[in-house]
């Protein structure tokens, strides 16, 4: 769609490590992001890279999240193990 950019990343992750993906968005743009895992065992963490607001932690193991962001800034996603090594696929999409 127009002004809309989307990704799907394909990554490994070994036992309890952690990815990592910057991307910058505007105010009130709408950020969705999965991720997806054999095991169902990798989840999401997004913040704010400027005021650090989170969005996602982890530990609410959440695979899934969609939202409209509260200001320009660049955002960090991380694909987080819980489990033991995997495959996964990361979906993005801004609009």
């Amino acid at each position: 769609a127009p002004g809309g950019v989307s990704a799907k990343l394909e990554g490994y992750l070994r036992g309890r490590e952690t990815n990592f993906y910057l991307l910058l968005a505007k105010k009130n743009q709408t950020l969705a992001v999965s991720v997806n895992s054999p095991q169902d065992d990798i989840f999401l963490t997004i913040y704010g890279m400027e005021d650090g607001s989170p969005l996602v932690r982890s530990v609410m193991a959440q695979t899934v999240w969609s939202g409209v962001l509260p200001r320009t800034q660049d955002y960090m996603i991380e694909a987080v193990s819980t489990g033991g090594n995997a495959s996964y696929t990361l979906k993005v999409n801004i609009q």
